[in-house]
């Protein structure tokens, strides 16, 4: 991880995203990811189907 979003971002776990990377989406290195858990469920429902943490 620290190679793909650097040293600051290792916190996980932390999806390091393709194409078409949310808005809110970080960078680091020129790679899109989230780190924010809530966020990331959030978008595996929105473009998977998981179920929604309610």
């Amino acid at each position: 991880m620290i190679e793909l979003i650097g040293e600051d971002n290792q916190r996980l776990p932390v999806p390091v995203l393709g194409d078409n990377p949310p808005a809110d989406a970080k960078s680091a290195g020129g790679r899109y990811f989230i780190n924010d858990t809530g966020r990331i469920l959030e978008l595996l429902a929105e473009r998977h189907g998981f179920p929604k943490v309610h």
